[in-house]
């Protein structure tokens, strides 16, 4: 897949999924039948990138497996993510490099189990090249990271390759987003710096893989020489540095050598003995793509953002210039070399502005070389997808490359998103990645100080104003203390500055206006006339004003100030007559700000994927000064958790140099059970800020200085990782993780934890628990001795049976020592879900003779938390959703009408009503392609239920009215009066129909239901079928008959049975809701009210009462109503025979 960075940008993000086989068409034109719904580009064969996973595991993978097996002295044991598990012989612990917690890639076991893996991908090609029948090559290969390899093939190839013996997994690839000078001492990093040996340390000899857009080379940041002869106003007050190539001077990896690039006699990028490395991943596939801004090949910085995240890491200790003035700078771990990878490319975006891409197969690449180098320590990763992970990260190609890196001894440190402030917006929620939160730092952002001066001494709050510099004329010359600001007569929140002043009104005086009811431009534009030199502009809510469009030619600069600051101003004014004078320098002044607040931006848990705390740890990430693209003096400020994690991945090389046999789990769990969880806030999108919770933070933010004191790590082995993957039975809450996390804890739930200890002497431990109000902890043993390098098992029992209210509950597990080393804590975060009901949709059936009686049972689930109150409603109506088809996000079928080439194609999926029902709402999920989001494009979308002839619909759109039972057409143009009562939209292209707005705009009256009925679906489009196609998602689940398909002008007279590989399809997503009867005379329920404990069942009895009723077939609801806010009533439905 392909992800973008985590800066604040947004992009699309293609899901990988099944497409099922083509249905074959007698004639006409050829309507794909089915698609997946993708973002990523095809070839001119309509071949798209999937990257093709075997069962095998990758030799990282394999060989940490094989390590620990022999340190166990246990068999030998091979762990696999797939169906297919390998076996090996065993191998000796010379996979292993003794006093590190790297693997020997180099072995000849790694080697020799690398070829094995090669001879079985070339197996795998030929077998699906006899299956395909064309030849097949593998874009890329894996072994390292992955088993498995990257190729070109249609939908259809990718489920017939889905069947090849040895796949466990095809997935289209996708695309992601790209997600200082006080924050280094604010994670205590000069402290690590100037610590004496063994643990004092800045980095050297750790290796630092960067992947992300490139590295500007010229940058002092990543000069081989740290030296004050950069900037030779800035002494930098200790020795200077000297780095060393761990490969030898001259020795590089990738494109700083010869022959990566036609032309290159000598290496493409200028390495040296800091920059140790450089690839370009994504230059073919940015050449290929029509879309891309051109991308130079090599890992030259054309973006930025690399080059801030690479200097925020490891970039040297130097001085710099930034709007005006002059700024230490370092990474955390200055003294480190670097690799980078360019994983990333700009492209042109439809609307004209530009982006960034990151296809999986590029940083699946530079994992791949990461471990085949086997010199690199950490892994940066600023990179997810847009709007939070969407599927598991054991089926996600590239989380698992992590998993194996994590097994070759590389430390992953990865962007939590930039989706926040809503809940559960994750990115790379795998367990064994560290997920980084952003956090502030007691600096916001540089600006512009408009410093008052008069008349007479200006109260404390309007002496010093921050203003920011948005756009004009160029700001070069600064305004002195004699200047006058003058404060619009018309000063507020409404339409201050709208309409033009008088002449002269602000002459030769820096005009004062609040935001209001019209443009930027206007009030900018007005104060120009009326003689102003410069215009700051206010805001009229609390914060900053964002970036705002300024006059084009204005001959005057335009500068924005905060709600708070400019009502100051204005207060000030008031008292002197609107006389102020004030100055307004060119330099750039720190803002100062308020430190460790989440950033309203960081993406927060709840996890979606897999139940773990998420993120990990925080770190800064707002207003970030580091290294830019450009030349040689290029820096600039950038926010987002794409900055805040290569302050993780720098200070998890500190730690690692300080401990070089400490593996990433544990230098991992150094780093969280260190954090600062004090004194901790989150911020709101509105600016207001709250305690932060460990799912908004995870552990803390991070504090490096005392990680490197650890009295106790946590270790976590590949295997036991790839073996708590849900979806084969596994367990997430059984790792070994620095927290306790349970996102439905009912009950009791309980954790054992193993710590080991790092000191050179036994220690002693105290533990104890605190959790919130409602919930109480248990400990056992609630005080240990940790001798050295010994693990010892802690278990914790969390007990919520009290909790009667649900939602998440929060605490920390501290573990004090008996000497001096940092006190300890793990987060804890509980969740108790609320009520949740659930019945069986399987009617509950009785046959009697006339007259007689029988009984049947109604069992009512509570699947939430919290005690589920339940009520019988024996008559009336009742709102209810009888049928909820849920779409699996990921392929479709086809449902469409075209215009322009006459041709069309129509599925539906049958539903079971009993009782009687009115309809109501009407809602089906689908995707348009080529692109998402299309439906628009459309014009109407056409909604018909027909009744059932023989298992399939007793009509088709093409055949008249016969057989139908229900059709309505809406137009999809807004300002189109047949508009009414339609809504499109959602995350693809959902559509929905309100029947009684509907209904009072042209449609028919809501049409009463019972029984069985077929719901088709289709837009109508102008054009013909080469373009635009709306699919219908594939469900779930289904409640009946096999979905059918019919395409009447290619020939087909006859609803058939829509195939999903070589099975029938089990459902098409839709939703309806209704208003349905509830009862019958013939039918009794008792009890009729009951509550059910969360995660428990209880029944009731239904009886049926035949007296008085003719032979025949009687069906009717239960109509069950509950205190589940999300679902307060619901029906069971019941048949009664008589006979």
């Amino acid at each position: 897949m392909q992800y973008t960075r985590l800066t604040k940008l947004t992009a699309a993000l293609a899901l990988a999924g099944i497409s099922a086989s083509a249905v074959a068409i007698s004639s006409g034109p050829q309507i794909p039948r089915s698609a997946t719904i993708e973002t990523t580009q095809t070839d001119a064969q309509n071949r798209a990138l999937y990257i093709v996973r075997l069962g095998q595991p990758s030799v990282a993978t394999h060989l940490r497996a094989e390590a620990a097996a022999a340190a166990q002295n246990a068999a030998p044991a091979s762990a696999s993510l797939g169906n297919n598990a390998g076996t090996s012989s065993a191998v000796s612990s010379s996979a292993a490099i003794p006093g590190s917690a790297k693997l020997n890639i180099k072995s000849p076991q790694a080697v020799s189990y690398a070829n094995q893996l090669s001879a079985q991908q070339g197996s795998v090609l030929s077998a699906a090249s006899a299956t395909l029948q064309r030849p097949l090559n593998a874009e890329q290969q894996y072994r390292y990271a992955l088993n498995g390899f990257a190729i070109r093939l249609t939908a259809q190839e990718a489920q017939a390759m889905r069947k090849v013996p040895g796949v466990v997994d095809v997935s289209a690839s996708r695309n992601s987003e790209l997600k200082t000078n006080v924050s280094m001492a604010l994670i205590g990093a000069p402290t690590v710096w100037n610590d004496p040996a063994p643990i004092g340390n800045k980095g050297e000899g750790a290796v630092i893989g960067m992947l992300d857009t490139g590295l500007n080379f010229s940058s002092p940041a990543f000069s081989s020489f740290e030296n004050s002869q950069y900037f030779p106003w800035y002494p930098l007050g200790g020795p200077s540095y000297q780095f060393t190539n761990p490969l030898g001077h001259g020795n590089y990896f990738g494109w700083c050598n010869a022959g990566h690039y036609p032309g290159d006699a000598a290496g493409h990028d200028p390495c040296n003995d800091k920059v140790i490395g450089s690839w370009d991943f994504v230059n073919a596939v940015a050449t290929a793509d029509t879309s891309a801004v051109h991308d130079n090949p090599g890992a030259n910085d054309q973006d930025g953002h690399g080059s801030h995240t690479s200097s925020t890491s490891a970039g040297n200790n130097r001085g710099a210039i930034y709007q005006g003035g002059s700024y230490i700078l370092s990474g955390v771990a200055p003294h480190a070399n670097i690799v980078i990878s360019q994983v990333c490319y700009d492209f042109n975006k439809p609307d004209a502005t530009i982006g960034s891409t990151c296809p999986d197969t590029g940083s699946i690449n530079a994992v791949e070389e990461a471990i085949q180098e086997g010199i690199v320590d950490v892994l940066s990763y600023s990179i997810g997808p847009s709007g939070g992970d969407s599927s598991s990260p054991w089926d996600d190609a590239g989380q698992v490359a992590f998993l194996s890196a994590v097994d070759a001894g590389i430390f992953v440190s990865t962007a939590a998103g930039n989706d926040g402030p809503g809940a559960s917006t994750l990115s790379n929620q795998a367990p064994w990645n560290a997920t980084i939160a952003a956090t502030t730092t007691s600096r916001q952002s540089f600006s512009k100080q408009l410093v008052v001066s008069g008349p007479g001494a200006p109260p404390a709050n309007a002496s010093k104003l921050f203003t920011a510099y948005a756009g004009g004329a160029p700001f070069t010359s600064a305004f002195p203390s004699s200047t006058r600001v003058s404060v619009s007569a018309g000063y507020g929140p409404t339409n201050d500055g709208c309409s033009p002043y008088a002449a002269g009104t602000f002459a030769n005086s820096i005009a004062v206006i609040q935001r209001g009811t019209c443009a930027f431009v206007v009030k900018q534009q007005n104060a120009s006339d009326a003689g102003a030199v410069a215009v700051i502009i206010t805001n009229n809510r609390a914060g900053a004003i964002g970036g705002i469009v300024t006059v084009v030619g204005l001959p005057i600069p335009v500068f924005t100030m905060s709600q708070a600051d400019g009502n100051a101003l204005a207060a000030f004014s008031t008292t002197n007559g609107n006389t102020t004078t004030a100055s307004l320098g060119t330099t750039g002044v720190a803002v100062p700000g308020i430190a460790d607040q989440v950033a309203s931006f960081s993406s927060r848990g709840p996890t979606s994927q897999v139940n773990v705390l998420k993120p990990d740890i925080g770190a800064p990430g707002v207003d970030i000064l580091a290294s830019f693209s450009g030349d040689s003096t290029a820096v600039g400020e950038d926010s987002g958790t794409s900055m805040a994690t290569p302050h993780i991945a720098g200070s998890a090389a500190l730690v690692h140099v300080a401990h070089p046999s400490w593996s990433p789990p544990e230098i991992k769990s150094a780093l969280m059970l260190t954090a600062k969880n004090t004194g901790l806030q989150t911020q709101a999108a509105d600016g207001s800020v709250s305690p932060s919770t460990p799912t908004d933070v995870g552990s803390g933010r991070v504090q490096v200085d005392q990680a490197v004191l650890a009295g106790l790590v946590m270790n976590e082995l590949g295997v036991n990782f790839a073996a708590a993957n849900p979806a084969a039975g596994g367990d997430p809450r059984t790792l070994n993780l620095a927290s306790l996390y349970d996102e439905n804890c009912v009950g009791h739930c309980n954790f054992t934890r193993s710590f080991k200890g790092t000191a050179a002497t036994a220690t002693q431990w105290s533990v104890a628990v605190g959790t919130d109000a409602g919930v109480t902890a248990t400990v056992t043993p609630s005080t240990f001795t940790a001798l050295p390098g010994v693990n010892k098992a802690v278990k914790f029992s969390i007990d919520t049976s009290g909790v009667t209210t649900p939602g998440w509950f929060y605490g920390e597990v501290t573990l004090t020592p008996s000497d001096s080393s940092p006190v300890l804590h793990l987060p804890v975060a509980v969740n108790v879900a609320a009520q949740q009901i659930e019945v069986d949709s399987t009617p509950i059936t009785a046959s009697v003779a006339v007259g007689g009686t029988a009984t049947g049972t109604l069992t009512i689930n509570n699947v939430g938390g919290v005690p589920l109150n339940w009520e019988i409603q024996d008559s009336g109506s009742a709102e209810v959703e009888p049928v909820a088809q849920v779409g699996n996000n990921n392929n479709g079928y086809s449902s469409d009408k075209f215009l322009g080439d006459s041709s069309d194609i129509y599925n539906a999926d049958d539903v079971s009503l009993y009782g009687t029902h009115s309809l109501e709402y009407l809602v089906v999920e689908g995707f348009t392609q080529p692109a998402i989001q299309q439906i628009a494009t459309a014009n109407s979308v056409t909604f018909k239920i027909y009744s059932d002839a023989n298992g399939v619909p007793a009509g088709n759109p093409d055949a008249g009215s016969a057989g139908e039972i229900y059709s309505c057409t809406r137009s999809t143009h807004a300002s189109d009066p047949t508009n009414a009562g339609l809504a499109t939209g959602g995350r693809y292209d959902t559509v929905q129909l309100d029947v009684f707005t509907a209904a009072d705009n042209g449609c028919p009256a809501a049409p009463t239901l019972a029984g069985k009925y077929w719901v088709v679906v289709y837009p109508t489009f102008a054009g013909n079928s080469t373009g635009t196609i709306w699919y219908r998602q594939q469900s779930v689940s289904g409640s009946g008959s096999t979905p059918v398909s019919i395409s009447p002008s290619s020939g087909d007279t006859a609803w058939a049975a829509i195939i999903n590989g070589d099975a029938p399809l089990n459902g098409l997503a839709m939703d309806l809701y209704t208003s349905a009867s509830c009862g019958a005379p013939w039918l009794s329920v008792a009890p009729s009210s009951g509550t059910v404990n969360g995660q428990d069942s209880g029944t009731t009895t239904v009886t049926f009462n035949a007296t008085g009723l003719a032979v025949g077939k009687y069906n009717a609801n239960v109509c069950v109503n509950s205190d589940d806010e999300n679902n307060p009533s619901l029906v069971a439905p019941v048949v009664l025979t008589v006979h």
